[in-house]
């Protein structure tokens, strides 16, 4: 009986596998996805926005849906001027100085080395604003290691029901360490509150310079995806070509149906028209 249900088993088992299907012509889809990465990353490598850089393209085919290109963006966030001074882009995902590890910030207050584009005041202020911040964060790690201190003699005092004066001291002192550590996560919220300020007063014309760039990038891949969607040749008018764009501060998704990629490569419509006719959003 053991015998037979074993025999079943791997009938099964060679039914299911038997049933598992493969997409026809993988061969030459693969060989497609590869011409088509190399396309893609030529064609938008010199249109990116500046300052921007194609450091990795992939294609993959998604069987039934169509093929997904993910475009991995690298923005230098330590870049020369034109008089050769070191600065640092802002514009790179960093909501506060404090995002900086302390070595690296104290490192770059010796060097001098500004944060583009504030000006000397600004900056200033920033680095007055990040040194509170750095004695903040020095205090709370001193309360937490008292208040981690006295809860392990607290606990080990209840565990053997000693000491009930004692007990009582450790836990008004526990309370008292608990409203330091709530009134300095307070200040260095004023503070993080402070540091966006002045972000916001000095970085106006970077985060419409962002924008700019955003808009840039999307009629980049609109226009490579009009002139070389056709690249991916075994997609069907009712599948999709997904341009998945990914950045260290968010990723941007394009779905572009192959039937209005191949209008736009004929002609009917132009790159603006198929970007219009695409569904995107941002993760």
């Amino acid at each position: 009986m053991s015998g037979a249900r074993t025999m079943a088993l791997a009938l099964c088992l060679i039914a299911a596998t038997a049933a598992a299907r493969t997409p026809d012509d993988l061969d030459s889809i693969s060989k497609e996805l590869r011409i088509g990465a190399d396309v893609f990353r030529s064609a938008l490598t010199a249109a990116l926005p500046a300052g921007t850089r194609l450091a990795r393209v992939e294609a993959d085919y998604l069987a039934h849906q169509g093929a997904l290109l993910t475009l991995d963006l690298a923005t230098p966030w330590l870049s020369l001027d034109a008089d050769d001074n070191a600065r640092i882009d802002a514009r790179v995902g960093l909501d506060s100085l404090d995002q900086l590890p302390d070595m690296v910030q104290d490192v770059l207050a010796e060097l001098q080395i500004d944060i583009a584009p504030y000006a000397p005041e600004d900056l200033a202020e920033l680095r007055q604003l990040r040194g509170s911040q750095r004695d903040l964060r020095a205090e709370a790690r001193d309360v937490r290691a008292r208040r981690r201190a006295a809860e392990r003699e607290l606990a080990r005092l209840e565990a053997h029901d000693q000491e009930p004066e004692r007990r009582d001291a450790l836990r008004a002192e526990i309370e008292v360490l608990d409203k330091d550590l709530a009134a300095i996560d307070g200040e260095y919220e004023a503070l993080d509150a402070d540091i966006t300020r002045v972000y916001a007063a000095a970085g106006g014309s970077d985060r419409s310079d962002a924008g700019a760039a955003d808009q840039q990038l999307s009629e980049a891949i609109g226009e490579a995806v009009c002139s070389y969607g056709a690249t991916f040749r075994s997609l069907g008018s009712q599948q999709y070509l997904t341009v998945l764009v990914r950045r260290p501060e968010h990723k941007r998704v394009f779905v572009f149906k192959m039937e209005h990629v191949n209008d736009c490569r004929r002609g009917d419509g132009d790159a603006a028209r198929l970007l219009e006719r695409s569904d995107q959003y941002d993760m």
